[in-house]
């Protein structure tokens, strides 16, 4: 826990009711950060909102957090953006009035999408250098855009950050749990893809991915839990091709979600680009073997064929060809599953994880 009378922390999260990786991550560490680190919401309160009321909604976030930071005095404000258009506008707002008000600003970089990069490169690098290289210290979560930033020229503190999952989820014996069910054969061999619906986390390959490994094994499902949206789409695209047991979980959370990964047999997600997808992390701490691709933070650490199967492939059948090397080999599935369980107590654990972010604080006010 933070320590008392050392430093007061305020952190930019998305809402709570908002899907999404910094949003989980940030209620998993809420209780190991301590009562000295407040959170600020920013960002989007509901799924459909126009203009005008983005427009009003955010001036009034400015607003409230330039009283706040007049009125509680926090020493350290941490700004967590991804490198998304809006995300970049938005909390570079935050960072200049941080600022302005003279506070120590710590920037953590979450999500990163390679084409919004490559325009801020050609047509924005200099304003994002006089917002963004004004920070104190940044996190990312991958080594690869650890040397994107050197690259564009920052020369301050730079740091790979941690993550974590839910410390729940590494209670009990879940190797033990994964081995029962998956000797006993259930006749199938259920395949789950779990995130927020949209094309560039892989959805659609996920889909025919599985229709390849379908024709040839017939006790193969498939499981799509999550929202996002283009879920209706990925549900047309379903039906229209008649693809048989495909389930459609819906946004799961808490037991919902550890029941997902406890019906599944495999973790799937070709994911186009990534921060570090906690998803992939929940999956191996439910015991799972995981086929995905070297997107984000997975590169730095993601063993092929020890956890499951990392391939660069967006082909449907090269990750038809993955799933099958699982589905053909239970020994390999359950020594895989193990692994990974393992592999997740010891280095996704959200206590180390705030323990990290504490210690980021502190360096900075040093």
């Amino acid at each position: 826990m933070v320590r008392k009378n050392v430093l007061s922390v305020i952190v930019t999260v998305p809402s709570a009711s908002q899907p999404g990786g910094v949003s989980q991550l940030f209620q998993i560490l809420r209780e190991h950060l301590g009562d000295h680190v407040d959170y600020f919401e920013v960002g989007s309160r509901s799924e459909a909102v126009g203009f005008m009321q983005v427009l009003i909604r955010s001036v009034k976030d400015y607003g409230r957090f330039t009283r706040k930071l007049l009125v509680e005095r926090h020493d350290v404000v941490h700004i967590n953006p991804s490198m998304l258009p809006k995300a970049i506008v938005r909390d570079g707002i935050f960072l200049l009035l941080s600022k302005l008000l003279g506070r120590c600003v710590v920037v953590f970089f979450h999500g990163w999408d390679a084409s919004f990069e490559q325009t801020l490169r050609k047509y924005f690098l200099g304003i994002f250098r006089w917002t963004y290289f004004r920070a104190d210290a940044v996190l990312v979560l991958a080594n690869e855009f650890s040397t994107r930033l050197v690259s564009m020229g920052y020369k301050g503190r730079l740091h790979v950050g941690s993550t974590a999952i839910d410390d729940g989820m590494l209670l009990g014996d879940v190797p033990a749990l994964y081995a029962t069910k998956y000797s006993h054969g259930r006749g199938r061999f259920n395949i789950l893809f779990l995130s927020r619906i949209v094309k560039k986390k892989g959805v659609f390959e996920a889909v025919d991915a599985y229709c390849h490994l379908r024709k040839r094994y017939p006790t193969a499902t498939l499981t799509i839990a999550g929202e996002g949206p283009d879920l209706e789409s990925v549900k047309t695209y379903v039906h229209d091709r008649s693809i048989p047991d495909v389930c459609f979980a819906g946004f799961v959370t808490g037991q919902a979600k550890a029941e997902a990964f406890g019906e599944a047999d495999v973790y799937l997600f070709p994911s186009y680009s990534e921060g570090m997808p906690l998803s992939v992390l929940e999956a191996m701490a439910s015991g799972l073997p995981v086929v995905t691709r070297p997107v984000g933070a997975l590169r730095d650490f993601f063993e092929d064929k020890r956890m499951g199967f990392i391939i660069e492939s967006l082909a449907p059948g090269d990750i038809a060809d993955a799933l099958e090397r699982l589905l053909t080999n239970r020994e390999l599935c359950l020594s895989v599953g193990k692994y990974n369980y393992e592999y997740a107590k010891k280095h996704f654990s959200a206590k180390n994880a705030a323990r990290a972010l504490i210690r980021h604080y502190e360096e900075v006010m040093s």
